[in-house]
């Protein structure tokens, strides 16, 4: 029997992971400056439950976007996998080498990464509900920022 070299372990992840661990971080920013200058979620005449709805999606956006770059990090220190930021730096390790905390944490990262998707697929669903079936303005506020 032929043995192969061992492909390295999820190539794509070491390059994709941290790029969007720096994106989501960019969107936490974006909480600061919504926690200053609020924007309504929904419009006045969406019923109730489109209103609670919306809010708790953006509220789990927002705890996912938090949470899943620091979960990545801990998880990357516990793998003994280095961090730089756009080659100008690199993070330090958070997490002893296999750490259970540290992989316990990546397991946390990978199904948080998994239920944002999920979320970011109900929140497109929702935008092109609001603009092909009630017809109203919700997809325009959300490409452009613009008010009602």
């Amino acid at each position: 029997m032929v043995e192969r070299p061992a492909a390295p372990s999820h190539p794509t992840k070491a390059g994709a992971a941290p790029a969007s661990g720096y994106s989501t971080t960019a969107m936490a920013i974006r909480l600061l400056r919504r926690s200053r200058e609020p924007v309504a979620v929904s419009t006045a005449d969406s019923p109730p439950w489109e209103r609670r709805s919306a809010e708790a999606l953006h509220r789990l956006f927002y705890l996912l976007l938090i949470a899943g770059p620091f979960l990545g990090w801990v998880s990357a220190s516990a793998h003994k996998l280095p961090l730089n930021v756009f080659g100008l730096f690199r993070l330090p390790a958070i997490a002893a080498p296999r750490a259970r905390w540290g992989l316990v944490a990546g397991d946390i990262h990978k199904v948080a990464m998994w239920t944002l998707l999920a979320l970011i697929g109900l929140h497109v669903a929702a935008a092109l509900y609001h603009r092909f079936v009630r017809h109203d303005h919700v997809l325009a506020r959300m490409l452009f920022g613009t008010r009602p």
